[in-house]
């Protein structure tokens, strides 16, 4: 046996690289005891029939612990699974903590702290894409690799769907500090879930694994004890939230000292997504993200463990260690070719039962005694492994070798083509770019020179996309053709069409996507066959030919129709209208939107729709497609869904100053809900914001006052006065100023307060 918890032993096996994981469930009585199984045996059939592509098999790497095969006892019955097994892996804990990686002898860099967190974002994001949640997020259920290749485990867990039974299997159990604020104090076996809530605890892995430690902790500004990591979570307070209690403290690494795009994601997770879940980004958009900031990671030359962005500009380790004696990177490292301290399964047991196992038989051999060895032999033992790992790890970097010079090679250019993109100073540009060019150059003839080499797809598409921003679509045609992965190759085919129909290279962009076209039988999940097809078609439509366009969308519709899992299917669907919406092909997204049966996607099409049509200033088409999408909007049953699609549909309405409609809504979702009032409040003072900008104070004064939040009914007010400033009225605007002063000295929080008055000082000073 391997290790025992209050729900079930994991045993091994004598498959080689399976685990055996046996239930032995505590239930009050049999029936209860009947009624768990039989739960759990339905959802794991759903788990064995329905697997999520894995992002990391063409590396031979298992990304998640996946029931392969039910496994029954002589009688007949379920008792549990078959999986597969992780070895040499440490879990997430380990390796993001400082001191425990300087315990155990663990060394990562910055670098690959980066790699392992963006691996995770792909991994999560495949399982999303399946309908899958993971709801029980936490460091000990991710285990790492010294290649920075994470593995989910626990994933019985997982919540499931069951498409043709139309049932949720939910996930009963959910970690502290992992738990989104609107899930805190909830009965959590009662709720289905969505991506919008696991997105809340991989952005928290995320900050683990950047800074240390969680996100929710820092210097306490408030009276008495701080309160515990839940109740600061509940209350949205870290130390960059607005108005937060609490604020870094000495030792808290700032957030400045990563990638923009980082910091942004981590701000609309743990900021907007406090207020509104659905803000949070994805996993997809975490994984962009950590693309961009491992690829502008460079080395700071003094200490081989230090890496720095170059956003930032230095390297804050040599500066935190200089200040503070601290250097949570000490250890010099060579990036993945250093072993990690493995875990070590040990006094392994062997499960003492036999156990048929469907579909395929199983013998579980009986527990046999073990030799003991002598103390001498042990050593010997030892000395023999090492040698042993020394020589394994020596080829493996040696092998590897050409690996870690192109993405050296590929990062660094990247890096540099990202920091002078945004230049006005073309002589500046065209020097960075001539110096990327050098680099991918050489990456270039190390591929050329190892003909079958199993290239990174992610390395070579990053390629590919460099040499898209440096114009060279050709050179990134002939690195593309090299990726090994079928649906990263279609990708890169296409955004190398786009910049051939951009140039108006037309036969090159149409033979490309020809080579687009051939690689879709190969594609083998649907959802991914519709994203290639109508990504295709976009590009088609660039170069006006339609007819091609209509074909492949119409193609994509087809296989879209076909996914037997409504949730997909209706995923598919949207992405289909939402490439007709990009090309202002209205109608045609109107006619998908009644094949999608989720009234929370067919609100959500209606309101892009919408939004498009503000775009073009056609704005009574907008009105008529709003108050379509109210009615659906009406027909959802979750609460909270219905609580997010309302608010985005009054933002909407406000953005064309439709202001009765829109506070019509907020009313609506006061009706709703009338506990949770930070969303209506919020959506009151933009409201107010709006009519401000319209010089229409009477309705912005009329609107600020329904607010009963009084931070947000003084960000109303202050912008108000900047209006009545704007137009040279100075005495209504201090006459404003003086009324939000009065407003914040009513605060109790001496912090918040003083924070709150120092902003009413710099207004007024701007006004003044």
């Amino acid at each position: 046996m391997i290790a025992d918890s209050g729900e079930a032993k994991i045993w091994q096996t004598d498959r080689p690289g399976m685990l055996a994981k046996i239930y032995h469930v505590p239930a009050s009585n049999e029936k209860e005891k009947l009624a768990q199984m039989k739960d759990r045996v339905a959802k794991l059939e759903v788990m064995v029939k329905r697997v999520p592509k894995d992002p990391n098999a063409h590396q031979n790497h298992i990304s998640f612990a996946w029931p392969q095969s039910l496994l029954k006892n002589s009688g007949g019955e379920v008792v549990g699974f078959l999986m597969p097994e992780v070895e040499n892996s440490l879990d997430l804990l380990k390796v993001c903590t400082p001191r425990m990686r300087k315990s155990l002898g663990v060394d990562a860099n910055w670098y690959f702290l980066h790699v392992v967190a963006r691996n995770i974002a792909g991994i999560i994001q495949a399982i999303h894409d399946e309908g899958y949640v993971l709801g029980d997020i936490k460091l000990q259920n991710i285990l790492v690799n010294n290649r920075a290749l994470p593995t989910i485990i626990d994933t019985d867990s997982f919540q499931v769907v069951d498409p043709v039974q139309n049932k949720v299997y939910r996930c009963l159990v959910a970690s502290e500090g992992f738990t989104p604020s609107e899930l805190i104090g909830k009965n959590i076996d009662s709720i289905t879930q969505s991506a919008v809530h696991d997105r809340f605890r991989l952005g928290v892995v995320i900050y683990y694994l950047l800074f240390g430690g969680p996100p929710f902790r820092g210097s306490w500004q408030g009276s008495g004890d701080p309160p515990e990591q839940v109740e600061l979570i509940r209350r949205g307070f870290w130390p960059y939230a607005p108005n937060s209690l609490i604020q870094p403290s000495d030792n808290t690494i700032p957030l400045n000292i990563i990638h923009p795009e980082l910091q942004q994601c981590f701000l609309r997770c743990f900021n907007d997504g406090h207020f509104n879940p659905s803000k949070r980004p994805s996993a997809r958009v975490w994984l962009g993200a950590l693309e961009v900031a491992f690829n502008e990671l460079q080395s700071c030359g003094k200490i081989d463990s230090h890496f720095y962005g170059l956003s930032y500009g230095r390297c804050y380790w040599c500066d935190r260690a200089q200040n503070l004696g601290v250097d949570i990177f000490e250890n010099k490292v060579v990036l993945m070719s250093k072993n990690f301290q493995i875990i070590q399964n040990k006094n392994k047991q062997i499960l003492p039962i036999a156990t048929n196992i469907t579909p395929k038989k199983l013998l579980i051999h009986q527990n046999k005694t073990q030799q003991k060895h002598p103390q001498n032999k042990q050593g010997n033992l030892k000395k023999n492994l090492s040698i042993l790992l020394v020589i394994f790890f020596g080829v493996t970097f040696f092998y590897f070798q050409p690996y870690f010079k192109i993405n050296s090679l590929a990062h660094r250019a990247s890096a540099i083509i990202d920091k002078s993109e945004n230049s006005s100073y073309n002589s500046y540009k065209l020097n960075q770019f001539n110096e990327a060019e050098k680099l991918l150059d050489q990456a270039v003839i190390i591929i050329i020179s190892k003909r079958d080499y199993p290239w990174d797809s992610w390395t070579l598409r990053n390629m590919v996309d460099s040499y898209i921003k440096l114009n060279h679509p050709s050179t990134a045609l002939a690195i593309a053709e090299r990726i090994p992965d079928s649906l990263h190759r279609a990708f890169a085919l296409i955004d190398i069409a786009n910049s051939y129909a951009k140039i108006s290279e037309l036969n090159e962009a149409n033979n490309s996507l020809n080579k687009v076209l051939n690689l879709v039988k190969e594609i083998q999940d649907s959802g991914d066959k519709v994203s290639v097809l109508i990504n295709s078609a976009e590009v088609y439509a660039k170069l006006v030919q339609f007819d091609k366009s209509k074909k492949l969308f119409n193609q994509s519709l087809v296989i879209a129709n076909q996914i037997q899992d409504s949730f997909h299917r209706d995923w598919a669907l949207r992405d289909i209208a939402s490439a007709y919406i990009g090309l202002n092909h209205f109608d045609e997204a109107l006619i998908i939107n009644k094949k999608i049966q989720n009234p929370i996607e067919k609100s959500r099409i209606l309101e892009d729709i919408a939004e498009a049509h503000i775009k073009l200033n056609q704005f009574d088409q907008a009105n008529i497609t709003l108050d379509k999408a109210l009615v659906f909007a009406n027909q959802i049953q979750e609460l909270k869904w219905k609580l997010v699609i309302l608010q985005e549909i009054a933002e909407i309405y406000a953005k064309f100053n439709q202001f009765n409609k829109a506070l019509e809504q907020i009313y609506q979702l006061q009706t709703i809900n009338e506990d949770d009032a930070s969303e209506k409040n919020r959506i009151l003072r933009n409201i107010a914001w709006k009519y401000s900008e319209l010089n229409q104070f009477n309705n912005a004064f009329a609107v600020a006052n329904k607010i009963d939040t009084p931070i947000y009914t003084i960000d109303a007010l202050l912008r108000i006065a900047e209006a009545y400033g704007r137009l040279n009225q100075t005495d209504n605007a201090n006459s404003v100023l003086d009324n939000a002063v009065e407003i914040a000295n009513q605060i109790e929080n001496s912090n918040t307060k003083s924070q709150i008055l120092e902003e009413i000082s710099q207004t007024s000073a701007k006004i003044n």
